[in-house]
């Protein structure tokens, strides 16, 4: 998925992922619990909070409530979803639009 690539540009975790969207053995585990191991930050919560918690770092706001995600950026809009069809989905949706439009 071309986004998912996107998110892993976004974390500096490109460069590690091979042709297969498979990581690296070396890659710690903890941070997967799809089967496969791949790197499916729309689908697995664990992924997608590595691309939260940066967002957080850089622009300190985050809200997740039900299936809404606000991302309050400095001297923006706040950027937010709803209706994805699903939380993590919503969230994802997000974190998208925010790094899509350069907005970090």
């Amino acid at each position: 998925m071309k986004d998912n690539k996107l998110l892993a540009e976004y974390l500096g975790l490109y460069k590690e992922i091979v042709e297969d969207h498979k990581l690296p053995d070396s890659f710690p585990r903890r941070l997967f619990t799809n089967e496969g191991n791949e790197w499916q930050p729309n689908s697995d919560w664990n992924q997608l909070m590595m691309v939260v918690e940066k967002i957080e770092k850089t622009v300190r706001k985050v809200r997740i409530e039900e299936d809404e995600c606000m991302i309050f950026i400095p001297h923006e809009k706040v950027c937010t979803t709803k209706n994805s069809g699903s939380k993590i989905m919503s969230v994802y949706d997000a974190c998208m639009q925010v790094i899509k439009y350069g907005k970090l």
